[in-house]
């Protein structure tokens, strides 16, 4: 299973990309995503998730949220929602897909979350022959001009090597 941020599904849905999580099997998130997605009231985020709510992916409930405050206790920093992804992973043994760095590390060093931010999403998908280099290159321009994205010149390189 995979737990996905509203931060991946913002950013792929800016640039019309939020079909490619179908690729992967099993993509659920929480309410609180779901929430902030529709509270940010715009629409082109707002109505591909709509429409994959309906279809491909799956809201999930926390068995314990009352694990929240002890979460945010230790790590302040981290939102109620970010608690929230943390723990769905922990009980459904899931991946995490968020490009938020403090969440990611949190949930990696104290809970043993896989993780992946959008780059790594990217490049499986590449490496699984789902995206060509054309398609890259375009999601990367995209995602700068529509969501004002930009990778690391590491990830940069990582997205643009050839295939071994």
């Amino acid at each position: 299973m995979i737990v996905v941020d509203n931060c991946i599904i913002s950013s792929l849905s800016k640039i019309k990309c939020l079909e490619l999580l179908k690729y992967y099997n099993d993509i659920r998130t929480s309410d609180g995503v779901v929430q902030e997605a529709f509270k940010s009231e715009i629409d082109i985020i707002i109505k591909p998730l709509s429409e994959a709510l309906t279809k491909w992916i799956k809201v999930v409930h926390l068995d314990l949220p009352q694990e929240i405050p002890l979460i945010q206790e230790k790590h302040p920093y981290l939102s109620f929602v970010d608690c929230e992804l943390i723990l769905l992973c922990k009980e459904n043994d899931a991946v995490l897909f968020s490009d938020d760095s403090h969440l990611m590390e949190v949930a990696e060093s104290e809970f043993g979350i896989e993780t992946y931010d959008l780059c790594d999403i990217i490049l499986s998908l590449k490496n699984g022959g789902k995206l060509n280099q054309e398609q890259i290159d375009r999601m990367i321009v995209d995602l700068r001009k529509k969501d004002h994205y930009k990778f690391s010149n590491d990830d940069l390189s990582l997205l643009n090597a050839q295939i071994s």
